[in-house]
């Protein structure tokens, strides 16, 4: 269990970052590549960033399968189809491939274990 008392500052926007409530395992807060504390809003807006830039983006799928998230549960991408195909692997009986859409209407393919875990999404060519 985490215990953080006083609020603090995002380095980003300088929004104040309200403590968890207790009894909470998070902080309420990210952190960057330097290690400064950031909002989960600008988080969302960094993670958006970097996958349009880039076309790739490790996220997690929603538990409803309708959505794709960063880390603190922002939505990335709305997944338009999804299907759950038998697999062999020792730690993975099942894959689920999912197909998405982002802010931009651009399509994005992923694959992995499930619900809860993380995925790679990569941008597809028009």
């Amino acid at each position: 269990m985490i215990t953080i008392t006083r609020p603090c500052r995002c380095s980003r926007c300088r929004a104040d970052i309200p403590p968890p409530p207790a009894g909470s395992c998070t902080t309420g807060y990210a952190r960057d590549n330097r290690r400064r504390k950031v909002c989960y809003a600008c988080c969302l807006k960094t993670d958006m960033a970097y996958m349009h830039k880039h076309g790739v983006i490790s996220a997690y799928v929603g538990e409803n399968k309708n959505e794709i998230t960063n880390w603190p549960g922002g939505v990335l991408l709305r997944v338009t189809y999804s299907a759950t195909r038998s697999h062999n692997l020792w730690a993975c009986r099942q894959l689920l491939h999912v197909w998405a859409v982002d802010d931009k209407g651009r399509r994005w393919y992923g694959k992995g274990a499930g619900p809860g875990i993380c995925i790679t999404m990569r941008r597809l060519a028009r």
